[in-house]
């Protein structure tokens, strides 16, 4: 199952409800939706970060980027991905697709994956000289390309819970002086502790409340599996 959105604040907040550690006082509810906010952003930013698509969740519409001309191996890389290619210029003059340029890896979309650049054509552009100088002149050569950015359509399902995951942990983290300083018993000794706190520490890095360790390892996991590696 995938996703068209990325967890938001609801659903960080949803997650960490379920688990019971969401503040009961209702000015800590405030501050905690506060923090919600900014971990679903930050576990998101985190994820591009790691991985290497920027964005990793592509938008509906194609957009344009433009980038500084190709090397001598005629190879554009996009520094992220690309679902489709609408158009390629170089400096202002359409290019012509096949001929011209070529979204590479080849056929890469109708095998789960996305275009990393484009090969250009080498030497064979009245655009782009063998330095890549426009005319010959200081100003270097600059290729706008037109595409739907991003390396997904929807978000994978177990890239969507590791990622909410996250956002639950960075806020955790956050908000785990919220609660009441309440006293406990915890492998055998009884002792004052923040209960928010005891549960980030100890409990979901370690993997309680049932998750076998997800929350605290999965994230990192998951995200070496998409990592952006261009060949």
């Amino acid at each position: 199952m995938g996703f068209t959105t990325y967890p938001d604040a609801a659903a960080v907040e949803a997650l960490i409800r379920s688990a019971g550690y969401w503040p009961t006082d209702p000015t800590k509810q405030e501050l905690a939706r506060i923090q919600a906010e900014i971990g679903a952003a930050a576990a998101r930013d985190e994820w591009e970060r790691v991985t290497g698509w920027e964005p990793f969740l592509a938008g509906a519409a194609a957009t344009a980027r433009t980038f500084n001309a190709t090397d001598h191996t005629g190879f554009l890389d996009f520094e992220g991905g690309a679902l489709s290619v609408q158009s390629v210029a170089i400096n202002g003059q359409p290019a012509l697709g096949v001929t011209r340029y070529q979204p590479q890896p080849q056929n890469a979309v109708s095998r789960g994956q996305a275009f990393l650049g484009i090969q250009m054509a080498r030497y064979n552009s009245a655009l782009l000289n063998t330095n890549f100088t426009f005319n010959g002149n200081a100003e270097f050569g600059r290729i706008e390309v037109v595409a739907r950015w991003g390396r997904v359509a929807e978000v994978p399902g177990d890239v969507y819970q590791a990622i909410l995951q996250k956002a639950a942990l960075v806020v955790l983290t956050q908000i785990e002086n919220l609660q009441s300083v309440a006293s406990i018993s915890q492998d055998g000794f009884s002792k004052a502790y923040d209960i928010v706190g005891i549960v980030t520490q100890k409990d979901l890095a370690a993997g309680g409340m049932g998750g076998g360790g997800i929350w605290g390892s999965s994230f990192d996991k998951i995200a070496q599996r998409w990592v952006r590696v261009v060949c």
